[in-house]
């Protein structure tokens, strides 16, 4: 059990009090007037320092006051330390001001830690921390010696703000935060807590003017690219981190830096590398671990974590990450390289649908995702959808098709030879009356296939009202198809004429949806439209198969990536795909015969608007092409 748990059983501690009576009710009067809007984490103004909540104190002039003794002169003359003169020293950064501060609190028996002594839950460590210059103040190691002599240094090391805003940060968040490896080292030498935890309202996420970090102390180091300072908490021989530690929201360092990750070009850059140089140091220090598996309360590891917000560039890195050394933390494995032509296995734990809750289907069902299309793109997630596509949902969507149209047909019959009358009608031992009652009920089993399918949908998915608008109005169209036949039965068995109005709305409303199944050819409307579409359908289409045919369905193989060291047996897809940013050389000019013809050939942008093998066969057979006529003509000069 950490420290910070144990923070909560706290025992009881007697203060003593040495403060005359006008110095009480003057802090009892300053508590009285205290404002209630935020309070600064730091302030260079005396007056604002808040005046400490009731304690059961001792009285340290009581005796005196009952025997009506005055104070000697020699301790009137003797100096006194209040709150406001060790913020002022802490904050000059002047040793000198602090003179005679040990004798004090070991003669009046008081502790750096108590409660007068505090600011809303902010020490004088905590002051000295704030107000660094140039990387240094002399009373930060001078106040810990005070404390650790006069037996209050755990307390007075680990005090943390106790208001709302700041609650939980304690001097070694603003070591860190101050960038300061020197005294973020002291502090955990002498015993700081390296998993306390900042939750006040400032370190929450979706706050304006809010920082979030992850609360921990290392997720703060790695939040805010100090790798000296997180090498040194992963692996010191004081207090080494549990990077299993997670905060408020079941973040572990990871998630944080997903959090604060936000697409610019800098603010990547540094967080890949942060995110890479912990994932391989702590491969180092615990082999066994598997960071990247752990969830938060919402039940995302890191990458799901990052498709869920957004966080292209991240997800992407994480998703094609390709260690040479580490090869057992790569989700990638170059299989073979020609050209700009490679062959790759992608890891697919945590990307296909074979699993619960999987990247694909945040993606593709996260239509609050502003760019999801650009992560559809990415491989593997791009070929996977391709390959289930055409493995099997294609052709049991063409079935779905064709299964609709013929009950269109027989809706339309059905609504078109209805019964002149009051209803309910008869049926009478005629051919055609059984034919009729036939078609009626195979349109009632198809409105209530749509019915319950509609309400699976919306307890799996619980979109919301921009999803619907997005993505779901055709289901929603469907489910609205299946209503409206649902209230013509009722009406109709009610003997009520009305049931005709919505027959007829109910059937015109079945030819439109007909609609839906354009989404099954990708060139029926807006090219990015119909990729989401076709996508979100693959995953409807896989759900609803049964887990036998899904398990005999999986996309990929099974591979060990050990290379006969450990065994690493691992889910892999294999992608073949060009990459001409990677394969640094100049392809410009090509040089041949003795009159140095210049050939010309294709860009990396021309090959690259034909996606897949056909733009490049189809590329590389122009410039081929080019080349033979150019020939022949050089030929003919030549000869004539």
């Amino acid at each position: 059990m950490s420290k910070s748990k144990d923070s909560s059983f706290i025992s009881f501690t007697l203060e003593v009090d040495d403060r005359t009576e006008e110095e009480r009710a003057k802090a009892k009067q300053a508590r009285k007037g205290r404002s209630k809007h935020k309070i600064p984490m730091d302030s260079n103004y005396l007056e604002d320092v808040v005046a400490a909540a009731p304690k059961v104190r001792f009285n340290y002039h009581f005796d005196r006051q009952i025997r009506q003794v005055k104070e000697e002169p020699a301790e009137q003359n003797s100096k006194k330390f209040t709150i406001e003169d060790l913020f002022e020293a802490a904050s000059s950064g002047e040793i000198s001001k602090l003179q005679g501060l040990q004798q004090y609190l070991q003669k009046r028996n008081k502790h750096l830690s108590d409660s007068l002594y505090m600011s809303n839950g902010k020490t004088a460590l905590l002051k000295a921390l704030l107000n660094l210059k140039n990387g240094e103040n002399d009373t930060i190691e001078y106040l810990l010696d005070i404390a650790e002599k006069i037996n209050d240094l755990q307390k007075f090391i680990n005090a943390a703000y106790t208001d709302s805003y700041y609650k939980g940060q304690t001097a070694l968040h603003v070591a860190i935060e101050r960038r300061s490896a020197k005294f973020v080292e002291m502090l955990v030498k002498k015993g700081a807590d390296v998993h306390t935890k900042a939750c006040g309202t400032f370190f929450q996420p979706n706050k304006s003017m809010c920082f979030y970090f992850g609360e921990l102390p290392l997720s703060l180091a790695a939040c805010t690219n100090q790798p000296d300072i997180v090498d040194f908490l992963m692996d010191n021989p004081y207090q080494p981190v549990d990077l299993k530690e997670k905060d408020s929201h079941g973040n572990m360092v990871l998630h944080a830096l997903v959090v604060v990750a936000d697409n610019s070009s800098e603010n990547t850059e540094f967080v890949i590398d942060m995110y890479d140089h912990i994932l391989t140091k702590a491969a180092q220090l615990h082999p066994k671990l598997k960071l990247e598996e752990n969830e938060n309360n919402q039940g995302l590891t890191p990458i799901k974590l990052a498709a869920k917000t957004g966080k292209f560039e991240l997800f992407r890195h994480i998703v094609q990450r390709e260690f040479k050394e580490c090869r057992h933390l790569s989700r990638k494995i170059t299989e073979w390289v020609y050209g700009p032509v490679c062959s790759s296995l992608y890891d697919l734990s945590s990307l296909d649908t074979y699993e619960k809750n999987s990247v694909l289907e945040i993606v593709v069902y996260g239509s609050e995702i502003p760019n999801r299309l650009d992560m559809l793109n990415i491989e593997p997630l791009n070929k996977l959808l391709e390959e289930k596509w055409e493995r099997f949902a294609q052709w049991i969507f063409f079935f779905n098709f064709i299964v609709y149209l013929v009950y269109l047909f027989i809706f339309t019959a059905v609504a078109y030879q209805h019964q002149s009358g009051e209803p309910p009608h008869s049926y009478w031992n005629q051919r055609e009356d059984y034919l009729l009652l036939t078609g009626q009920i195979i349109t009632a089993i198809g409105a209530l296939y749509f019915f319950l399918k509609g309400l699976i949908d919306m307890v799996r998915k619980r979109p919301r009202f921009q999803a619907l608008l997005t993505d779901g109005y055709t289901d929603e169209l469907f489910f609205l198809q299946a209503l409206l036949f649902m209230v013509c039965a009722v009406l109709y068995f009610l003997g009520k004429d009305e049931y005709l109005a919505f027959l007829v709305m109910c059937l015109a409303l079945s030819w439109v949806n007909l609609l839906y199944f354009s989404r099954g050819s990708k060139y029926m409307g807006i090219y990015s439209v119909m990729i989401q579409k076709r996508a979100i359908t693959t995953l409807n289409i896989e759900w609803i198969l049964p887990r036998c045919l899904k398990k005999r369905l999986r996309s990929g193989l099974k591979k060990d990536l050990g290379r006969g060291h450990e065994p690493d047996q691992r889910w892999c897809f294999s992608v073949e795909e060009s990459n001409w940013k990677q394969w640094n050389r100049n392809l410009g000019t090509v040089n041949e015969d003795p009159r140095k013809l210049c050939m010309r050939v294709p860009s990396p942008t021309e090959l690259q608007k034909e996606p897949g093998w056909g733009g490049i066969v189809q590329a590389f057979s122009k410039w081929g092409t080019q080349r033979r006529t150019r020939r022949s003509n050089t030929q003919e000069l030549s000869s004539s």
